[in-house]
């Protein structure tokens, strides 16, 4: 495998999440550009390899014994930029297709590759962030201020822990819970910074991890997207979440666009 700048997809993905796991502050986007060209430049440097920018045999095999394995992308063509723009398709190019590489970096990861899987997730964070026009919450978040169901105990905390990712976490509380969930993952503290949880590969990946932890492919692949929307927008897979007619119409639509198998 030989990554350069240009280059576009999932392995880049995994090269930027192995950068970023090594400290340096990175996007993963599949987009192998200036940015990644630099930051691999600097990790090249640091361990006296040809600082070249160009991701080669040697600076894969440092990788390797660094702990990270470079699979090679899952079958099937996944998520494409032409699946979002048909499901999608009020939102502009720019805004859906920043997901296509963490898609398909983190779903497969996170073994959420079945259609019913890939569909419940797609709706309910479809909604969660208007068709994948917003990581943020549109409103200032004052409606959330004093808050204590929320754990919006302190002045600013309405503002400060609005809607954020790709499930919309709101409140302290919530976002405290965020940060134990991935901690260990992704090392943010959500409470201190809420707004990274707006980064698209952060909010892919621990919406990832909050579908793994609470098992919500048990209700995707009944198929429950009852369930799976009540479980994430309510707490409660017994609740009927928000706007419900409007996730299902998307559910249903997902249904009808994905093909049988994204992921091999």
């Amino acid at each position: 495998m030989l990554l350069k700048e240009g280059m576009k997809g999932t392995e880049v993905a995994q090269w930027q999440n192995f950068l970023k796991s090594q400290g340096f502050t990175i996007k993963v986007d599949g987009d192998f550009g200036k940015v990644t060209v630099a930051i691999t430049k600097e990790f090249q440097k640091e361990h006296k390899l040809k600082a070249d920018g160009i991701v080669g045999k040697a600076t894969l095999a440092l990788a390797d014994k660094l702990g990270q394995e470079f699979s090679k992308p899952p079958k099937g063509d996944g998520i494409t930029t032409d699946i979002l723009k048909r499901i999608f398709s009020g939102t502009k190019a720019d805004l859906r297709n920043r997901f296509v590489a963490p898609f398909n970096l983190f779903l497969p990861q996170y073994k959420i590759t079945s259609k019913f899987e890939v569909a419940a997730f797609l709706a309910t964070g479809g909604i969660e962030t208007d068709y994948l026009r917003t990581t943020v919450e549109y409103a200032s978040g004052k409606a959330y201020e004093g808050r204590k169901d929320l754990g919006n105990i302190k002045a600013g905390d309405g503002i400060k822990f609005k809607g954020h990712g790709f499930f919309q976490t709101t409140g302290r509380f919530n976002h405290k819970k965020v940060t134990e969930a991935t901690f260990s993952k992704l090392g943010i503290d959500f409470e201190v910074e809420p707004s990274r949880l707006a980064d698209i590969d952060i909010s892919v990946e621990s919406a990832c991890i909050f579908w793994r932890d609470n098992n919500l492919s048990k209700w995707a692949d009944k198929p429950d997207f009852f369930g799976v929307s009540g479980k994430v927008n309510r707490g409660d897979s017994t609740k009927k979440a928000l706007h419900y007619d409007k996730r299902l119409a998307l559910y249903e639509k997902c249904i009808s666009i994905l093909p049988n198998k994204i992921y091999g």
